[in-house]
């Protein structure tokens, strides 16, 4: 029979009983169906498409540029594109890859103005589709004054006063969107309003879709004081898709009887070990009765006899500790007179 008192069977025991707790962790971890997401990214990588004259000349559909006739497609004039009330002129003087100048922020407080007099579904009309983040930021030229569509999530938003200007704009709201095809990037937008009920500040992590005009490239300071650069997008307000409240809180479910009784089974052996570790290591108490001596009390009193005592002291010795030898003389006594020597 095995002698689970010995160190070596405890950590044998203690050792099973912890490989049958890895295996129930990685029973539950291997049955959770976000632990297995990374299979479906593998390969899931968009390819950005720099378009070329056409950014959004599509195979096989009409662009939203122009028509098809004959197989090809007629593309309207830039200023037929553009929104009633936008001037291309001045957009010609805006500079890319630097900051907001003075002579701009009339430009843009004139496109917020003529967004928030435009009716949002002649804006949605309006947009040439849907645009990757590359292309906004590689051909913000040639999007210039164009309405986009763009798709993300809002980081960011902030209310920002717009400072004396002649186009009546008092605020605007100054947001920060990364682009569903391009997550890492963010995308500037300064929009007129935000929609009801759309919360504001940082942190933020809402779905959103927008059409906005495209202003310009602009560089910015981020938060760890590095210049960037990126494009900034106008637009009137923009399309949020709130998430769904929050299922009610399921009753808990009792646990598992198995997993339980497994539990239950460990912490017993595992408490077993340490309390015969424990015994193991502290000395046993000796036992008074276990192996008894034999008495002394003879041998003391015989080594007595060598002592020089009286001759009635000796004789309760001798008769203490067994009979006298007669052929061993004794000592005389100290009181013993000469004469009777």
């Amino acid at each position: 029979m095995r002698n689970y008192l010995v160190r070596g069977e405890q950590h044998r025991l203690l050792v099973l009983v912890l490989m049958c707790g890895l295996v129930l962790l990685l029973i539950g971890e291997t049955g959770r169906p976000e632990r297995w997401q990374w299979l479906w990214q593998l390969g899931a990588r968009p390819g950005h498409h720099l378009a070329a004259v056409g950014p959004n000349a599509h195979e096989g559909k009409a662009s939203p540029r122009g028509s098809l006739a004959g197989g090809a497609a007629i593309v309207k004039p830039k200023e037929e594109r553009l929104l009633p009330g936008i001037d291309l002129q001045a957009l010609s003087k805006v500079t890319d890859d630097a900051k907001m100048r003075r002579d701009e922020w009339p430009i843009e407080f004139d496109i917020l103005r003529v967004l928030s007099e435009t009716d949002p579904i002649t804006i949605a009309r309006t947009s040439i589709g849907r645009v990757s983040f590359i292309e906004l930021s590689e051909q913000t030229k040639a999007y210039r004054g164009e309405v986009v569509t763009i798709a993300g999530r809002v980081r960011r938003a902030t209310e920002v006063p717009a400072g004396v200007n002649d186009e009546g704009v008092l605020t605007f709201q100054e947001v920060a969107i990364t682009p569903s095809d391009k997550p890492s990037e963010v995308v500037l937008l300064h929009c007129v309003d935000l929609p009801a009920g759309m919360p504001q500040g940082k942190g933020l992590d809402e779905e959103v879709e927008v059409n906005a005009v495209v202003f310009k490239r602009l560089a910015y300071q981020g938060a760890d004081g590095n210049w960037l650069s990126g494009p900034l997008l106008l637009a009137r307000s923009m399309h949020w898709k709130p998430r769904p409240p929050a299922p009610p809180k399921a009753a808990p479910t009792p646990p598992d009887p198995l997993k339980l009784t497994l539990a239950l089974v460990g912490a017993a052996v595992l408490a077993i070990a340490l309390v015969a570790w424990a015994v193991r290591r502290k000395p046993l108490a000796t036992n008074p009765y276990a192996h008894p001596e034999p008495p002394r009390s003879g041998h003391n009193f015989s080594r007595l006899r060598e002592l020089e005592v009286s001759p009635e002291a000796r004789d309760s010795l001798a008769r203490m500790s067994g009979p006298i030898d007669p052929a061993r003389p004794t000592l005389p006594s100290p009181d013993t007179p000469k004469s009777a020597e």
